[in-house]
């Protein structure tokens, strides 16, 4: 009897797994995900472009590439900028743009760097802190590549807005006094994913000094990867008036401040005169590149004079330092600005563009151009920045690179 009961309490047991095996087995198979891709900017955070248009003219637009479908963006309060146009719903930009999109691609938020809508076009924040020119371009902000999105992976539900500070018309800021008329540093704000607002934009580091703790004054560009572990993310600005970068990292509970700086004396000084600038990690995060004008007849030109206009560093995505620098423009006496710098996908190749031309080369350190005159407008030449390669949406626009959990942006169109 207590054998026959056994029995079928065991049978009971058995059946049970069994059918609990079958219902998470079946919910398993159930599940089906976006992309299979490892190419993070093919996953859906980079699903959505926000291609802005400048001035007092023109439409907006939105590019929502899983649905192949570009709409038209309106802010939908009556007033978008009142000293603008009281009348107007158009929503404009002028140069760092980016959007924040969740893991099934619908758009969350786009920003301008200097306010925030929801996918509704509603306005969030009119106080993302990204230079403005003082006050020039009003609404719009000025920083070539001065905004990007990013969430911590074990935060998804927290948006970070990232910018900095333009380098025009700022009242003469230096070494020593580096907020100058309006300067905001390097600021965050964060939003949620269902579009509501966290908080308007607030320094990184507060009591930046001019020094080795933190910065102030970057140039116009910044980059990030991810940690050694994983889940971490690490930032990089290049400082104005020094000769180093500075990398702070992102957890789950936030910026760690201090951030690491590394490259001393391995890194183009460069003044607000030429601080475009350009950044960019390769997609593997072992290399970083940097971009500098220099100031060829001045006093702190180190000893690669123009061929440190581009360099090549080793990254140490555990430590946040860089190493072993490689000098490779193809000038050693010329320099110019830079607009755009990027790794290719495959992280073999790095391309540029600026006032001054366009060029690429291998990461193997030997330098090549091959930018060249495409067109002209009177006295403003637009040149060939890299090979528009079909299906690579790295070339599309700036810099689309996340790994899940990072959105830039810049120029006229930005995706996160």
């Amino acid at each position: 009897m207590n054998k026959n009961i056994n029995r079928l309490t065991i049978k009971k047991v058995v059946l049970g797994i069994v059918f609990l095996l079958s219902i998470v087995s079946s919910n398993v198979v159930a599940q089906t995900c976006v992309t299979s891709s490892r190419n993070s900017w093919e996953w859906p955070g980079h699903n959505n472009w926000f291609l802005a248009t400048g001035g007092t003219g023109g439409i907006s637009y939105m590019l929502d590439q899983k649905n192949q479908s570009v709409t038209s963006v309106i802010q939908t309060d009556p007033c978008y900028n009142c000293a603008w146009d009281a009348a107007t719903t158009k929503i404009r930009a002028y140069q760092g743009v980016a959007t924040a999109s969740n893991d099934k691609g619908e758009l969350v938020f786009f920003t301008n760097g200097r306010k925030a809508w929801d996918a509704a076009g509603k306005l969030i924040t009119d106080k993302i802190l990204s230079g403005n020119e003082c006050g020039s371009t009003e609404d719009m902000q000025s920083a070539v590549h001065g905004v990007m999105t990013m969430r911590h992976p074990l935060t998804p539900d927290k948006y970070y807005i990232i910018s900095i500070d333009d380098i025009v018309s700022q009242g003469s800021p230096n070494v020593n006094n580096q907020e100058g008329t309006c300067g905001n540093g390097i600021t965050f704000a964060v939003i949620d994913s269902s579009g509501g607002l966290g908080h308007a934009s607030i320094p990184i580091e507060n009591n930046v000094s001019s020094g080795n703790l933190g910065a102030f004054r970057t140039t116009e560009d910044f980059a990030a990867t991810l940690h050694a572990n994983g889940v971490d993310i690490w930032i990089t600005f290049h400082p104005l008036w020094q000769t180093h970068v500075v990398s702070y990292l992102l957890t789950c509970d936030g910026f760690v401040t201090p951030p690491v700086v590394s490259g001393n004396g391995d890194v183009p000084y460069v003044s607000i005169f030429e601080g475009n600038g350009g950044l960019d990690f390769s997609p593997d995060g072992s290399k970083l590149a940097l971009g500098a004008e220099i100031n060829l007849s001045g006093s702190n030109v180190d000893s690669k004079g123009g061929t440190g206009s581009v360099n090549l560093y080793d990254f140490d995505n555990k430590t946040g330092e860089i190493t072993n620098r490689k000098a490779i423009y193809h000038k050693s006496n010329g320099t110019q600005n830079f607009y755009n710098l990027f790794f290719s996908a495959s992280g073999n190749e790095l391309h540029y563009g600026g006032s001054g031309g366009g060029g690429s080369g291998g990461t193997d350190g030997v330098p090549q151009n091959t930018g060249k005159n495409v067109a002209s407008f009177g006295t403003k030449q637009f040149r060939t920045m890299c090979a528009f390669r079909g299906g690579d949406q790295r070339y599309l626009f700036r810099r689309p690179w996340t790994h899940g959990v990072v959105g830039g942006g810049g120029g006229s169109g930005g995706g996160g």
